[in-house]
């Protein structure tokens, strides 16, 4: 297949439709109606079967001897390979991506479409890992007057993801702010905690418990984090906090003091949540003493 004579299809349609006289107003719908077509192909519909892996909804993308060129790999030519690199790449993988469009030229039957995308691909094991890049699209208008995908072609950058600024945000959030309502987006509904003392499960629910609880205490309360490491699903870091004993906590009064107190902990990450931490902390210690 000559991939390389698109261009000049594309290029013939634009010089021969200068020669037919048009109706422009009609063509100025058309070209509209077009450009909201194209424009959901690539991001819209194609991020939408993507995360529900929808293989048939995927498929209704393109037309029946499109090829897709992904970055590094052979050429995917025609439906049936195209349903087959599909359902290889998405067996037991999760992807959930967004994109933009930058520009949409419209040529007779034929149409090009450029944008970014940015997504992250969780594997069937190991850490999720972002995505992001760039995508050229041929699509033709089919009989029915629908736009397909004929040719896909992206770049891509991948990495493992970053959770630093995650565990930033959070401790902002939650902490510093005694912002509740994140608490179900940043932790998973099977979060559980392995302390000194054992293993705290719970959820969202226990976190929540927890922050009312030690800002009860300390209403003041502010603190510092320190990241150490991030390798993969996981963070290692450690946090300071500063407060004013103001009620009971572990037992122990309120003794009016400012205490100040270090954690060290251990997160990993599930799908974009928490769902395990390990830490220590020196603040029984640091009550006692006070």
């Amino acid at each position: 297949m000559q991939l390389q004579r698109f261009p000049l299809i594309i290029l013939a349609f634009a010089i021969g439709g200068c020669s037919v006289p048009i109706d422009a107003e009609s063509e100025q719908e058309k070209t509209t109606s077009a450009d909201a077509a194209i424009r959901s192909l690539p991001v819209d519909d194609w991020c939408r079967a993507e995360a529900d892996r929808d293989i048939e909804a995927k498929m209704k993308l393109f037309t029946t001897d499109a090829v897709l060129m992904p970055p590094g790999k052979s050429d995917v030519i025609g439906q049936q390979a195209i349903r087959a690199w599909h359902e290889k790449m998405w067996q037991g993988t999760k992807y959930q991506c967004s994109g933009t469009i930058d520009e949409v030229q419209v040529f007779g039957d034929w149409g090009m479409v450029t944008g970014t995308f940015s997504g992250v691909f969780t594997p069937a094991s190991g850490a999720p890992q972002r995505s992001s890049g760039r995508f050229l699209n041929t699509v033709e208008r089919q009989a029915d007057g629908s736009w397909k995908i004929a040719r896909g072609i992206w770049n891509s950058k991948e990495g493992n993801i970053d959770w630093a600024p995650q565990i930033q945000r959070a401790n902002e959030e939650l902490l510093n702010k005694g912002n509740l309502e994140l608490v179900e987006e940043l932790f998973a509904p099977t979060y559980v905690f392995h302390g000194a003392e054992g293993d705290s499960e719970g959820g969202p629910d226990a976190i929540k418990a927890f922050l009312t609880s030690i800002r009860t205490a300390f209403p003041d309360l502010r603190v510092e984090v320190e990241i150490l490491t991030t390798e993969g699903d996981k963070v290692a870091w450690q946090r300071t906090h500063r407060g004013t004993h103001q009620g009971e906590y572990l037992g122990v009064p309120a003794s009016g003091s400012l205490i100040t107190w270090r954690s060290m902990i251990v997160t990993r990450y599930e799908e974009g949540k928490i769902v395990e931490e390990w830490g220590v902390s020196d603040l029984a210690e640091r009550l006692h003493a006070n």
